[in-house]
């Protein structure tokens, strides 16, 4: 250790330049220190910035992607139910009840003339109506009776004759043979649609 033979002013100012410089040094090194930690930031954060844009891309994706699989899912269901719908639609509209078939004839049957056998089988057939095809359900329908006279039977079967949703109506070559106590029979197609 020397001996300072300065006097006491300048030996002070001299200890404040020696403490300004180390500040200064420490000044420096902790530039120096946030320079080299903001540029290991730096490409940290730009590091983390695409590492999370592509996490939101991915993210993105997945959600189109289930999106897509929902609707697609979603439109099967309402296709799988419209069909069904389409199913009962078609199965309801090829029912054929008995019940009209009775109350067409009986409306039309006079007194004198009485069934005896009444059976009907439901048909199918395609009809070109305004220029398409369509298909139809009918009752094919077959009667025997007895009527009194061969007058009351033939207005009956004019009067089955006149009806709409009556086609075909034939009687047996048999049923007019006899002026009276006539055992007829007679078929005919039942076209419920076609009615007014």
């Amino acid at each position: 250790m020397g001996i300072n033979l300065l006097p006491e002013k300048e030996k002070k100012e001299l200890e404040k330049e020696k403490n300004w410089k180390r500040v200064f040094v420490i000044l420096v090194f902790i530039l120096i220190f946030l320079g080299v930690f903001i540029s290991i930031l730096f490409p940290l954060k730009i590091y983390i910035v695409s590492k999370t844009e592509s996490l939101k891309n991915l993210v993105s994706e997945k959600e189109e992607s289930l999106k897509s699989l929902q609707f697609e899912n979603f439109q099967e269901t309402i296709k799988k139910t419209n069909e069904d719908l389409s199913k009962i639609q078609s199965f309801w509209q090829q029912q054929l009840f008995i019940t009209p078939i009775f109350e067409k004839i009986s409306s039309l049957t006079p007194d004198s003339i009485y069934f005896t056998l009444f059976s009907f089988q439901k048909g199918f057939k395609e009809i070109e109506k305004e220029g398409k095809k369509v298909g139809i359900i009918f009752a094919e329908v077959h009667v025997a009776g007895w009527a009194e006279n061969r007058e009351d039977l033939f207005y009956f079967k004019q009067d089955l004759e006149k009806e709409e949703t009556l086609k075909d109506v034939n009687f047996s070559s048999g049923s007019w043979l006899l002026p009276t106590n006539i055992n007829f029979s007679l078929s005919f197609e039942f076209h419920p649609n076609d009615s007014k």
